[in-house]
């Protein structure tokens, strides 16, 4: 290795020892501070069960998190090791993540027909984690199914940097997007007089804790009745998000350029990124979403899944086969794919959910009656042909590997992992 390289490790190894350390302590105090509420603390704050089941599973996935950035911490600190290339092995990883999604559904079925419900509600705070990761892992192992392996430094970092710093990223620029947009729509509808005339009837209590559900849902139905709103919402869903997520859930990737990753180097890497991205984005909605409509719940979430770390692992390939020369532009068009998936997806979500609320909000001028069977079919069909996309990704990236292998066994030349 030579100098210049071995600063570039270095540094890398650096970085990835001060951001997991940091992620590490802050997860850790978090598991450590809503564990204790949910269990030491009840009695004293009042605690309610929803709120204390919404502290232990926090507190729970809080500490899975804290796991995964110590892993990375510890990896940082190892000397780089060849990965193990053995086909045993990674058959065994496939069906070890294949036994415990065939667990995740038994237990999932035992739940929704209240099957051993007292003991599961017990326990059912500290399973969200599992409950959450086991299909992102199966997904994941599907994604990488005999691709040659990658090192444990470089698996345990993406998803480390994935849960953490890459989720802060996106917020912030979703955020400073919807902000902006939001903004320039409700600067337009000011200037517009019936517009004028309804704020005017907007009265906000004094007290803050007069405003009700009641109240909100009314200014809501308001809101979704007019054209501009409903635009803004498809755009930001539809559009936005993914254009944002899609593009910087794998950009750490390039921080390996001088490496010159290989195509699936790069796409295995971008469905760890994805993974690390869905368990964040999972536990988020199920936790807030609470006991009810759980297991729905947790399903629906395994589904969007697939389609963060299938896009991801898309970008990712697109990214590393953009850094091999004469290729500067190779990434396009595996972005462009994440996009319309991803914006497809949401899409679909959205329509489904108004018109899931079509009759209350009375916006049936944008959704007519039929549509709600429509989004959904066309969200199970889209599922379907984003698995069978990850799959035939796997089966092509397998061939290029063996034309690889071929061709340098065939001029001598034999190449090596560096970490």
């Amino acid at each position: 290795m030579t100098t210049v390289e071995g600063r570039k490790n270095d540094w890398l190894k650096i970085s990835q020892f001060i951001f997991s350390l940091i992620a590490f302590l802050i997860t850790t105090i978090s598991a450590a501070s809503k564990t204790a509420g949910g269990l030491l603390f009840r009695s004293t704050f009042g605690l309610s069960i929803d709120e204390t089941g919404l502290l232990l599973s926090l507190g729970s996935v809080c500490i899975l998190l804290a796991v995964i950035h110590f892993f990375a911490l510890a990896q940082a600190l190892k000397e780089p090791s060849l990965p193990k290339k053995t086909s045993k092995i990674k058959m065994d990883s496939f069906i070890l993540a294949s036994v415990a999604l065939l667990s995740w559904a038994v237990v999932l079925t035992l739940t929704y027909f209240h099957i051993g419900e007292q003991f599961f509600a017990s326990i059912q705070s500290y399973l969200i984690p599992l409950e959450i990761w086991i299909p992102i892992w199966w997904f994941v192992e599907l994604g990488k199914r005999n691709l040659p392996r990658i090192t444990v430094r470089k698996r345990s970092a993406a998803l480390s940097l994935g849960s953490s710093y890459v989720v802060i990223l996106i917020i912030v620029f979703e955020l400073i997007i919807i902000a902006l947009i939001f903004a320039g729509i409700l600067i337009y509808l000011n200037a517009q007089p019936q517009i004028q005339q309804w704020l005017k009837t907007i009265t906000i209590p004094q007290d803050l804790a007069q405003v009700d559900e009641t109240l909100l849902e009314h200014y809501l139905v308001v809101l979704l009745q007019n054209p501009w709103f409903v635009t803004a919402i498809f755009l930001v869903v539809g559009i936005i998000a993914p254009i944002i997520e899609e593009s910087l859930k794998p950009l750490a990737i390039w921080s390996l350029r001088k490496r010159l990753l290989t195509p699936s180097q790069g796409f295995i890497l971008g469905l760890y990124f994805g993974a690390a991205f869905s368990l964040i984005e999972n536990a988020g909605m199920v936790i807030q979403f609470g006991s009810e409509g759980l297991v729905e719940n947790i399903l629906l979430r395994a589904s969007t899944a697939l389609l963060h770390i299938t896009c991801s692992g898309l970008v990712g390939c697109g990214y590393a086969r953009s850094m091999q020369p004469g290729k500067n532009s190779a990434f396009i068009k595996p972005l462009l794919v994440a996009f319309l998936f991803h914006g497809m997806w949401n899409s679909f979500a959205v329509l489904f959910s108004f018109s899931s609320l079509a009759s209350q909000m009375q916006f049936t001028w944008l959704l007519p009656s039929g549509w709600k069977p429509v989004s959904m079919i066309a969200m199970i069909l889209e599922w379907i042909v984003i698995l069978c996309f990850l799959w035939k990704k796997n089966l092509q990236l397998k061939k290029e590997v063996l034309l690889e292998a071929h061709r340098n066994s065939e001029g001598g030349v034999f190449m090596n992992e560096v970490e």
